[in-house]
């Protein structure tokens, strides 16, 4: 991996380990046809020239089992996602978001970014004696921050991709958590205790059937409907969806009990993943759906 781009070019390094020759790793799938290679950019700091390049590596499907493995690389794809810097062709950063603020997500492993770093600039970008740690100068990090935001981006919408055909190859019904009602002329909202979860709570419950029926009824007479109008009449670009801004391990771990849910009741695999895409608020996340779909099929 450090130095795949010498074992490249043959006549400029051999390594063999116990008369092996080792074979390079190329981080960046460059030779496979779904790799999308984005523009090129330079960037320059005291007259001289950085390079970036980000690449969004193909989907799961796109590879077959071996050529996933291997494109993880060590550690697995989630390491291996963000910045890859180079100097004088060593790799000193095997993917790393340079404390730009990004998190390393699922739906994001795709990103990767090469930059090009000439050895001269090793106090301007912080690497340390082992050469193990950068990060970009100050004045270059908006631009980092951009670039990166661009890739991640791309690389998300292959996710989202994904998600989008998943959803057109299954059932029409959405599933909601709520129920809208109405009453002598009057809208109320109840919980929809057909809910896969909902469901499965209240059959396990047990002794606590009463306790959980009386918290739900607690719940839905007291949802503060004015109060929400008011909001939305008012503020409607402040109101939070459903899970935005939570760490996406938060959605996927709602998404595993509903499916544990599911299994348990005695349905198909198939008809989960269905019900899963249908399923508010999920269906706004066709990325994660994806993500998760695909680490289910994996298990």
């Amino acid at each position: 991996m450090v130095f795949h781009r010498f074992l490249e070019n043959q006549n400029t390094l051999k390594i063999f380990i116990n008369n092996r020759p080792l074979s390079p790793w190329d981080p960046f799938l460059r030779n496979h046809p779904s790799t999308q290679l984005l523009p090129e950019e330079p960037l320059y700091h005291s007259g001289q020239k950085i390079t970036i390049r980000p690449f969004v590596l193909p989907y799961r499907a796109k590879l077959n089992d071996r050529a996933y493995e291997t494109a993880g690389g060590p550690g697995g794809w989630n390491l291996r996602q963000g910045f890859y810097i180079y100097r004088n062709n060593r790799l000193i950063v095997a993917g790393d978001w340079l404390g730009l603020g990004f998190r390393k997500e699922t739906h994001t492993k795709l990103a990767r970014i090469l930059v090009d770093i000439p050895n001269s600039m090793d106090e301007d970008w912080k690497i340390d004696v082992r050469k193990s740690v950068a990060r970009p100068p100050a004045h270059l990090r908006d631009d980092f921050k951009r670039i990166a935001r661009l890739t991640i981006e791309r690389a998300t919408a292959v996710y989202r991709h994904r998600g989008k055909v998943i959803e057109r190859q299954t059932a029409e019904d959405y599933v909601f958590p709520w129920d809208t009602n109405v009453r002598n002329g009057t809208y109320f909202y109840t919980v929809n205790r057909s809910h896969p979860l909902v469901a499965a709570v209240l059959e396990n419950s047990g002794g606590n059937r009463k306790n959980i029926e009386a918290m739900l009824r607690l719940v839905e007479e007291t949802v503060p409907v004015p109060t929400i109008i008011v909001n939305n009449t008012e503020n409607p670009d402040r109101l939070r969806r459903p899970f935005e801004g939570c760490p996406s391990g938060e959605l996927r771990a709602v998404m595993n009990e509903i499916w544990l849910s599911m299994r348990q009741s005695g349905e198909s695999i198939a008809d989960i993943r269905e019900r899963i895409i249908r399923m508010e608020p999920f269906c706004d996340y066709p990325e994660h759906v994806a993500v998760f779909l695909e680490s289910m099929e994996e298990s």
